[in-house]
């Protein structure tokens, strides 16, 4: 999976993406479970350099092999769409 090296104006990253396209950086499925689970709210804390197969072709990019979550910016979140969530 492929995240945006930034996350939107919410401070959330978007879901990750099965598809390379340049600037994105390669996340695993398990740290793509963590941030699913935060909503997209985390803090990318290490990336390192790689190279990636993406379709047969060998791309460089930056690898994302630590994240945390965001735990104050999920809470606001949770806070300000509780009401959504009860219905």
């Amino acid at each position: 999976m492929f995240l945006q090296p930034k996350p939107n104006t919410s401070g959330a990253y978007p879901a990750p993406q099965s598809h390379y396209a340049p600037g994105l950086f390669y996340i695993s499925d398990e740290l793509t479970a963590q941030l699913i689970e935060a909503k997209g709210f985390v803090k990318i804390t290490r990336t390192v350099p790689g190279l990636f197969d993406v379709n047969g072709q060998l791309v460089e990019s930056q690898s994302v092999v630590e994240i945390e979550t965001d735990e104050a910016a999920l809470a606001a979140w949770n806070a300000e769409h509780e009401e959504v969530a009860e219905e």
